[in-house]
């Protein structure tokens, strides 16, 4: 856990993108295809996601990965595997910018 701490950290503040919006067809092939082989934790964090996304190609508003932990009831490393699985199934594209003098966790959803 140390290694994650590193990395990331419950104050860090981060914002999602979603450049097109999965049709109900993909959400299915998201539950059915793709949930066994990522799990629960990164299926319920790829959910979690598309929810703060208003629009299609807005971010959403910027929050705090310790809301993040409230939200999913997970802790932070947990959160950190699952983001890793999405990322290495192309569902998630993480980069790190600064915003606002913030240093700042975008995280690009993109659709299965």
């Amino acid at each position: 856990m140390a290694l994650i701490w590193s990395k990331l950290k419950p104050q860090d503040r981060y914002q999602v993108l979603a450049r097109t919006e999965p049709s109900l067809f993909e959400l299915k092939i998201l539950g059915q295809l793709y949930q066994p082989i990522m799990g629960h934790a990164a299926y319920s964090l790829y959910l979690t996601f598309l929810s703060e996304v208003d629009r299609v190609g807005q971010a959403s508003a910027i929050r705090s990965h310790q809301w993040l932990m409230n939200v999913m009831g997970l802790p932070l490393d947990k959160i950190y595997q699952a983001r890793l699985r999405l990322e290495a199934l192309g569902l998630l594209k993480t980069y790190h910018t600064k915003h606002e003098e913030i240093e700042l966790v975008e995280y690009q959803l993109l659709a299965p």
